[in-house]
């Protein structure tokens, strides 16, 4: 902890990205969120790749609780352009359970040119036969949770009723 401490003050701005996860976990220094979230936006704005994912995730993870959903997902976004493999395979996944499709496919294919391991297998649940129905378990649970904005649950209440139409509802 001191020699991160000691490298940050040296102007080694990389020390915040370690420093911010140690403030998270609390283990090693006394749990500071808000000096973790801090120094994770600051990286993030620089275009670290990195912080953005891992700001993401501890969003996803409502770690960071005053932060929103989309704000998340726009973080993973921004560092799967910035070429952060693993961002790249978690946005096709979050985007498929959007039912994003086409921009799904696309980070799926992006993760797989940079040699994500195991996009295969998490792209096919997308094109499963099974996904119809595991999509609406999603759709149902976002609907009665009210954890999805209107315009996604406005879109989940179309796609569901497209769905049960679609399969004569023997789903």
């Amino acid at each position: 902890y001191e020699l991160l401490c000691k490298s940050l003050e040296l102007g080694y701005e990389r020390a915040k990205l370690m420093l911010a996860r140690l403030y998270v976990e609390g283990e090693v220094v006394e749990k500071d969120l808000a000096k973790a979230e801090r120094y994770l936006r600051e990286l993030a704005e620089k275009d670290d790749k990195d912080a953005c994912a891992y700001l993401a995730n501890y969003i996803f993870n409502n770690v960071f609780p005053n932060s929103s959903q989309e704000e998340g997902l726009s973080l993973l976004e921004k560092a799967a352009k910035l070429g952060h493999p693993n961002s790249m395979g978690q946005l096709g996944e979050i985007l498929g359970n959007y039912c994003r499709d086409e921009e799904s496919n696309f980070w799926f294919e992006k993760a797989k040119e940079v040699g994500l391991q195991g996009v295969d297998e998490a792209q096919s649940r997308y094109t499963s036969e099974t996904y119809p129905k595991r999509r609406i378990e999603l759709i149902r649970y976002y609907i009665s949770t009210k954890r999805s904005n209107i315009i996604i649950c406005k879109f989940s209440i179309r796609y569901l009723f497209w769905l049960y139409r679609k399969f004569d509802k023997r789903i």
